[in-house]
């Protein structure tokens, strides 16, 4: 990836949650566009090769997120150049993300979007156009309560909250339900979940 990452660099963005090089940074831009404001740039430090930088992002994507986030960057001179080498969110809970694992009983795959700012979206769905279902969560000291708060088919909504103790990685969520009256749910959420680059 030329101009403006390192060749190793570690990315960061509303649609890229689980880091990733320059290229699939681009890639996921391309694919889900948004807009990205950056003011109130601080340099935390310097060097003759590398620095720190901590800014406000302002993200915004129509009929998707609005977010207005603390951003650090660290920078590496590469090649001549002052590049980004990481890009990270750092407020961001470790959940925060797309995780996909099989659906039960012969149906397809399902995906959950935990994003930023408190939201969610759930595909069940082999059409991934429109979310099976939308919420908002709560996630504090490794227990996420998820809600949710409309559905793609009618009759379908259940709004029961659902608490699940979660141990996320790089690569990998682990729910574990300590309380789910949503039937929906329960019966597909406990277990392990793989990160979606």
């Amino acid at each position: 990836m030329g101009g403006y990452f390192t060749a190793s660099a570690k990315l960061q963005s509303p649609v890229l949650p689980h880091p990733g090089s320059g290229d699939a940074y681009v890639r996921g831009a391309l694919a889900e566009p948004f807009n990205m404001e950056v003011a109130n740039t601080e340099i935390l430090y310097a060097t003759p090769t590398g620095a720190k930088t901590r800014s406000r992002a302002k993200v915004t994507a129509p009929a998707r997120f609005s977010l207005d986030e603390k951003l650090e960057a660290i920078w590496r001179f590469e090649d001549g150049q002052w590049r980004i080498s990481e890009l990270e969110y750092p407020e961001w809970v470790p959940i925060v993300g797309t995780w996909r694992r099989a659906g039960v009983r012969g149906e397809n795959s399902i995906e959950l979007r935990i994003l930023p700012g408190g939201g969610y979206l759930i595909y069940a769905d082999r059409d991934r156009s429109v979310p099976t279902f939308r919420g908002s969560y709560t996630y504090e000291q490794g227990t996420i309560i998820l809600t949710d708060s409309s559905a793609a088919v009618t009759g379908t909504l259940d709004r029961s909250p659902g608490a699940y103790a979660v141990v996320a990685g790089r690569d990998r969520a682990d729910f574990r339900k300590l309380s789910d009256d949503n039937r929906w749910r329960s019966e597909r959420f406990e277990g392990l979940w793989s990160a979606a680059q």
